[in-house]
């Protein structure tokens, strides 16, 4: 990958005597923070009452969370309060009014990459701490609990009566478009193929009372499904935040995957990044290394950035789902639900067997490893075969009752599977939702011992981003990344080396 590490952007200088321009990790940075209170505030005679601007030196730190499964952002940010600087400032209301925004990114970048790489968020203040000195009012402190403003505004409760009929996702755009005005949703948007009824009132979604909009996303979020490849795999669906576009996006986990190509941006190296520059070695010496993709113009990767100095994963946090996870996920289910209108109760078994090699097919097929096939990963043996798991769906139908099910079981073999977290200096184009390369330069034989490294089939390859924690502490930066996969790779390409059992044939094969 020596070809890729040399893809390193030259820098654009910039003047760091620029308004909200700072140093962060030794680099320069755009830094904004600000506190903004309701306009029609009592007592407030000026805009800039409402209003007060945070130095870089005034923050503290920063914990903004981006998270695959919650399509709304969550932060939290200590800034100074010496001598209730903020409190003698700004007059906080504590109704919702209240907000603080962030725009953060490298000021380094070119212009036209800014709107896409950057962290601009605005949250609503949902809650506040201080932290006080006992001999020094000079060295107090404030800690805001953020919420996102989209999130706040979905608070809302939903009229009693209220009744949704049609295909769930389009129900979805239909209250974030109401609540959140029109154009709130992207044009990646799939309504699904779970329709409610429109004749059949019970199978109608009425919200109970005391439900709120978001409530009711998310129950719908839980209830969405997909049929990929024909009616042989549901799959559920993902609501997410395009920061870039500003806009929410609801795909099909199977269309994320199966666009890895276009969502890889980042490539890290285990360990030392000093290998062979030989073609015959480096990366394609490694059988479990990712297979680059080739653009039209012929180089590999592109869009795919290594930086030699920042990139390199000499720790590696690498989990594999033990009998605990296995036990709970890796799962039969026996589905059942009941038809009202005869009054009877119904039960069929939907098994991991009957959907293994169409799981397999869009979520281990989809990526490519340097020499062989990846192999999926599924801890499983012939007495986990035998346990059987209830799952009740709220439908009257088989249809929707076994879709849901094989939908919710395709979930938990995909991210309940290989875990890796990588903590990393902090870069702001780091996004959930995307995918990253763990690679060796180096071949998978032990130079000492001669033999096979089999930890490499778990830990190179691609990975999805399920997490990203950007944290921010005084003037350092770093990225907290939480990724899963649900294959391993091909392992050893020479039969002379002896290998390990394959990783998906339990004890009792």
């Amino acid at each position: 990958m020596e070809s890729l590490a040399k893809k390193a952007a030259n820098p654009v200088k910039v003047d760091i005597t620029d308004d909200y321009i700072y140093p962060i990790n030794g680099a320069s940075f755009f830094c904004k923070f600000q506190l903004i209170v309701d306009e029609e505030l009592e007592g407030a005679s000026s805009k800039k009452e409402n209003q007060l601007d945070f130095n870089k030196s005034a923050i503290v730190s920063l914990d903004l969370v981006e998270n695959f499964f919650e399509p709304f952002t969550t932060a939290s940010v200590t800034v100074n309060n010496p001598f209730d600087f903020v409190d003698n400032k700004v007059a906080t209301r504590g109704d919702g009014r209240d907000q603080f925004h962030i725009t953060l990114y490298d000021a380094s970048i070119q212009p036209d990459m800014v709107e896409k790489e950057q962290l601009q968020y605005k949250f609503v203040i949902n809650g506040e701490n201080n932290s006080v000195s006992k001999t020094d009012r000079s060295n107090n402190f404030k800690t805001y609990n953020l919420i996102d403003v989209n999130y706040f505004k979905l608070n809302e409760q939903v009229p009693a009566g209220k009744k949704y009929t049609g295909k769930v996702g389009d129900i979805i755009k239909t209250i974030l478009e109401e609540k959140l005005g029109p154009g709130a949703c992207g044009e990646k948007w799939d309504p699904g193929d779970h329709e409610i009824s429109a004749t059949s009132i019970p199978e109608a979604i009425i919200p109970p009372a005391g439900w709120r909009y978001s409530d009711l996303i998310k129950y719908l979020l839980r209830i969405y499904y997909y049929y990929e490849g024909g009616k042989k795999l549901p799959v559920q669906g993902i609501l997410k935040f395009d920061r870039f576009t500003k806009k929410y996006t609801l795909q099909p986990i199977s269309k994320i995957f199966a666009d890895n190509d276009n969502l890889t941006f980042e490539g890290f190296g285990a360990g030392d990044l000093t290998g062979s520059t030989k073609p015959e070695r480096g990366e394609f010496m490694n059988p479990n290394n990712p297979k680059e993709k080739k653009s039209s113009g012929g180089s590999i990767n592109e869009g795919v950035s290594i930086n030699v100095y920042t990139n390199q994963l000499r720790n590696t946090n690498l989990t594999t789902p033990m009998l605990e996870y296995s036990n709970e996920f890796f799962t039969n289910y026996s589905v059942g639900y009941t038809d009202d209108t005869l009054g009877n109760n119904y039960m069929t078994q939907v098994s991991i067997d009957s959907l293994k090699k169409y799981w397999e097919k869009h979520f281990v097929e989809v990526f490519k490893c340097m020499k062989g096939k990846p192999k999926p990963f599924l801890p499983l043996n012939t007495e986990k075969e035998k346990i059987y798991k209830p799952f009740i769906s709220p439908f009257q139908n088989q249809k929707a009752a076994v879709a849901l099910a094989k939908a919710q079981m395709v979930s938990n073999l995909t991210f309940f599977n290989l875990q890796l977290n990588i903590d990393n200096l902090g870069n702001t184009k780091r996004t959930s939702g995307t995918f990253m390369d763990v690679f060796n330069l180096h071949d998978h034989i032990d130079p000492v011992t001669g033999k096979e490294r089999i930890v490499d089939r778990k830990l190179l390859g691609r990975w999805f981003i399920t997490s990203v924690r950007h944290r921010f502490f005084k003037d350092s930066y770093q990225t907290v990344l939480q990724c899963i996969k649900p294959y391993v790779g091909p392992g050893s390409v020479d039969k002379k080396i002896t290998t390990p059992v394959p990783p998906d044939v339990g004890p009792n094969k």
